[in-house]
């Protein structure tokens, strides 16, 4: 089965239908994260191990998971659910348990993604060159005030 069939058809599925493994891949999707940057992502909030090499999740343990040929013990669930910031019955059962803050979650990410388009957007860089703070502008009208006093 190929990568696209198999995201079809999460795609198709309620949460609750989904293995643990399609509800990682299908958050770290809509977070835009490929496998190595939860992988890193993971090691940010593992304050268990004391060795760099052994924080977090490998990308190997990741992509089982994914694959559905490991689920993740309560240690890994914890790292993955401060990772995508999703609950653990979101993870386990696909399940919101809190939906309020569910939906703060997703307006916030809604948010964010709309302030990286906006970011990244032509029309916004432009206007951001030409609205120059006032210490730029200050230096910019001194330098033509002194060019034309010379």
């Amino acid at each position: 089965m190929s990568e696209n069939e198999i995201e079809q058809q999460t795609t198709e599925k309620k949460d609750t239908d989904l293995s643990i493994g399609e509800r990682i891949q299908k958050k770290r999707k809509s977070l835009g994260l490929s496998v190595e940057d939860l992988a890193f992502l993971t090691a940010t909030f593992d304050h268990e191990k004391s060795s760099p090499s052994e924080k977090g999740l490998s990308s190997q343990t990741l992509y089982r998971y994914e694959k559905n040929e490991r689920e993740p013990a309560t240690r890994e669930i914890r790292l993955l659910c401060r990772a995508i910031n999703v609950s653990a019955d979101w993870l386990i059962f696909g399940q919101v348990w809190n939906a309020e803050q569910e939906a703060d979650t997703t307006l916030a990410s809604n948010f964010r993604a709309l302030v990286k388009d906006a970011m990244d957007d032509k029309t916004i860089n432009l206007l951001r060159n030409k609205n120059k703070s006032r210490d730029d502008w200050h230096q910019i009208k001194l330098l033509d005030v002194k060019s034309r006093i010379k």
